[in-house]
C-alpha cells in the first residue's frame, strides 16, 4: 500500500517514539528491513541468472525448436539484469570546494588530528574549505555499494569567522562525532542503500514511461516494451511499498545520530560551548540572509562596482548584531519545530538535550567575538590571501549583473524625476502610476513606495503586481499584513504562486520560526508545480 504524505508523517512520528524507547531494537529493525531489500534483489537476480543459464546451457536440439521464444526470454532477462545492475551502482560525487593541504593550514589540521584521536574517528583523506556557514563530514564510497570509503571534512570559512575557537571546536567535534566509534558506517550504509532503492524505482518509472527502443525495428520495440513492463511488474510493486517505509526508518535513524553526535561533542568539548555555537549559527545565518546581503545589494544604488563583500562579511560575523533583530531571530529559531523533512532536530530540542534551556538568561548572550577561530587557526597571511581571493571571485561573478543593475537605477532615477514632474501638471495614467510606485520603492526606499502602492490599490485592488510588491515591502519591515497582500496577488495571478509563497516562506522561517506556515507555503508551491505538470502532460499527450 502506497504511503501518502500524511501517512508517512504519522509513521515517522510512531517510529520516533519507538526509537526513543527502544533504540537497540529500532536499529535492529532498520538492519532487518535493509536485509529484506537486499534479499529481494538477490532473489530476483538469482531467478534471472537462472533463466539466462537455462537458455544458454539448453541442448541444441531443443534450442532449435524454440529458438524464437527462448531468444525473447533471454533478451528480456538480460535487459532486466542490466536495468537492475546499473541502478544498484550508486555514484556519489566528490564534495565541492577548495582542497587545502596540511602545510597551508597546519593549525587546522592539528586541531582535526587532536579531535580524531579523542573521538576515535578515522583520519580524513581531504579537508575542503567551502563558502558555507557550516561544517560537514562526507564518506564517499569509491566502489559504490561495495565500499572503500574516502573521508572528507568540509569546513566553511564563514563558520570559522563567525565563532571563537572553542565554539568552532565544539561544532567540529559534533561533525566528527558522526564518525566516532565507527557507528557512522552503519548510518552511511543505510543512506547509500536508501539512495539505491530510490534510484531503482526512479529508473523503473523512466523505463516504463520511455519504452521505445529508438532502433526503428518493431520487433525490438516490442521486446523493450515487454521487458520494461515486466520490470515494473517484477520490481515496481515491491519498491513502491518498500522505499517510502525504508526512507521513514532511515530518516529517524539519521535524526537519532544527530543527538549522538551532540552528546559526543558535549562529552569532549563541553555542552555549553556547543550550545553557544549552535545559537550563534542560527542567529548569524538569519543575519546574513535578512540584513547583511540586503545591505550589500543596496549599495548598487550608488556605485557601479561591487564592494569587497567577503571582507565586509568577515568583519560583520565577528561584530555585535543589533539587539532587536538578534532577539527576534533567536525567538524565530527557538520557535521552529522539527519537520519530517529535517534530519537535524530543531534548535530547541538540541539545546534541551544538552540541558542548556534551563537558564533562560544564557540565551541572551552577546554574539560578538573578539577573535575568531579563523584568526586562531590560520596565519594572518593565509587568511588575508584567502579572503582576497574570495573577494575577487565574488566581484568577478557579480560584476556584469551589478553594473547592469547600477545602470538600471540611473535610468529609472531620471524617469522617476520626470514622472513626478508630470504628476504636478496632469493626472497620470494607471501604468504611469504603477511605474512611479515601483521606481519610488527602488530609489527612495520601502516607506515611500508603500504610501504610493496603497493609493494605487484603492484605484485597482485586484492589480496583482502591486499587491505582490506591497506585500514584500511590508514583510521586509516586519509587518505581517504583507502576507494578505501576497495571497491576494496569487489569487489574482496564479503564475505568481512560486514568487509569492517563497516570500512568505522566507519570512515565516527567518523572522517567525512558524513551521506550520512554512509547510503550508511549500504545499502551495508543490500544488502549483503539480498543476503545471498535469497541464503540460495533457497538452502534449
Amino acid at each position: 500500500m502506497a504511503l501518502t504524505p500524511q501517512r508517512y508523517e504519522t509513521l515517522v512520528k510512531q517510529l520516533e517514539n519507538y526509537a526513543s524507547q527502544h533504540p537497540k531494537r529500532f536499529k535492529r529493525r532498520v538492519f532487518l528491513l535493509a536485509l529484506l531489500g537486499y534479499g529481494f534483489i538477490l532473489f530476483v537476480l538469482s531467478f534471472l541468472l537462472g533463466i539466462v543459464l537455462y537458455v544458454v546451457t539448453m541442448p541444441e536440439s531443443r534450442l532449435r525448436i524454440q529458438a524464437i521464444w527462448l531468444g525473447c526470454v533471454l533478451v528480456i532477462a538480460l535487459i532486466l539484469l542490466g536495468l537492475l545492475l546499473t541502478a544498484l551502482w550508486v555514484r556519489i560525487p566528490k564534495p565541492k570546494g577548495k582542497v587545502i593541504k596540511r602545510k597551508q593550514m597546519p593549525q587546522l589540521y592539528g586541531l582535526v588530528d587532536e579531535l580524531a584521536v579523542d573521538l576515535a574517528t578515522p583520519k580524513f583523506n581531504k579537508i575542503i574549505l567551502t563558502d558555507d556557514l557550516n561544517a560537514a563530514v562526507s564518506q564517499r564510497p569509491v566502489l559504490g555499494i561495495f565500499g572503500c570509503f574516502q573521508n572528507y571534512l568540509l569546513v566553511g570559512l564563514p563558520l570559522m569567522q563567525a565563532l571563537d575557537l572553542e565554539q568552532f571546536k565544539a561544532i567540529l567535534a559534533h561533525e566528527l562525532g558522526h564518525l566516532s566509534g565507527k557507528h557512522s558506517h552503519f548510518v552511511s550504509w543505510i543512506y547509500r542503500i536508501e539512495q539505491t532503492w530510490h534510484q531503482v524505482l526512479e529508473r523503473l518509472y523512466q523505463h516504463r514511461n520511455h519504452s521505445h527502443s529508438g532502433t526503428g525495428i518493431w520487433f525490438m520495440d516490442i521486446l523493450m516494451l515487454t521487458a520494461n513492463g515486466l520490470g515494473f511488474i517484477v520490481f515496481g510493486w515491491f519498491f513502491e511499498w518498500f522505499v517510502p517505509r525504508f526512507s521513514a526508518y532511515s530518516f529517524v535513524l539519521s535524526r537519532q545520530y544527530e543527538y549522538e553526535a551532540d552528546r559526543c561533542a558535549a562529552q569532549f568539548i563541553g555542552g555549553e560551548k556547543l550550545a553557544e555555537g549552535l545559537i550563534s549559527l542560527e542567529v548569524k545565518t538569519r543575519y546574513l540572509n535578512r540584513m547583511f546581503w540586503r545591505d550589500i545589494n543596496q549599495q548598487v544604488n550608488c556605485t557601479p562596482n561591487p564592494p569587497e563583500a567577503i571582507s565586509l562579511m568577515s568583519d560583520a560575523l565577528k561584530a555585535e548584531i543589533p539587539k532587536e533583530p538578534q532577539q527576534r531571530w533567536l525567538n524565530a529559531a527557538l520557535s521552529t519545530t522539527t519537520g519530517i523533512e529535517d534530519t537535524h532536530p530543531c534548535l530547541t530540542e538540541r539545546l534541551s538535550a544538552l540541558g542548556y534551556l534551563q537558564e533562560s538568561a544564557q540565551l541572551s548572550q552577546s554574539l560578538a567575538i573578539s577573535r575568531s577561530a579563523a584568526e586562531d587557526l590560520l596565519s594572518p597571511n593565509v587568511l588575508t590571501e584567502i579572503i582576497q581571493q574570495r573577494n575577487e571571485q565574488w566581484k568577478d561573478d557579480k560584476s556584469g549583473v551589478w553594473q547592469g543593475r547600477y545602470q538600471f537605477h540611473q535610468d529609472i532615477s531620471e524617469k522617476l524625476a520626470n514622472l513626478e514632474d508630470q504628476a504636478n501638471l496632469r493626472s497620470l495614467s494607471f501604468d504611469e502610476k504603477w511605474n512611479r510606485c515601483k521606481w519610488t520603492a527602488e530609489i527612495k526606499g520601502p516607506e515611500a513606495g508603500i504610501l504610493l502602492l496603497r493609493e494605487l490599490l484603492v484605484e485597482k485592488s485586484y492589480f496583482a503586481p502591486a499587491n505582490l510588491l506591497l506585500g514584500r515591502l511590508l514583510l521586509e519591515r516586519q509587518d505581517e499584513s504583507g502576507i494578505d497582500y501576497i495571497e491576494s496577488a496569487v489569487s489574482c495571478d496564479i503564475d505568481l504562486t512560486i514568487k509569492g509563497y517563497q516570500l512568505i516562506l522566507e519570512y515565516a522561517y527567518y523572522e517567525q520560526g512558524n513551521t506550520q506556515r512554512i509547510k503550508q507555503c511549500q504545499e502551495e508551491i508543490d500544488q502549483y508545480y503539480l498543476r503545471s505538470y498535469d497541464f503540460l502532460k495533457g497538452l502534449y499527450s
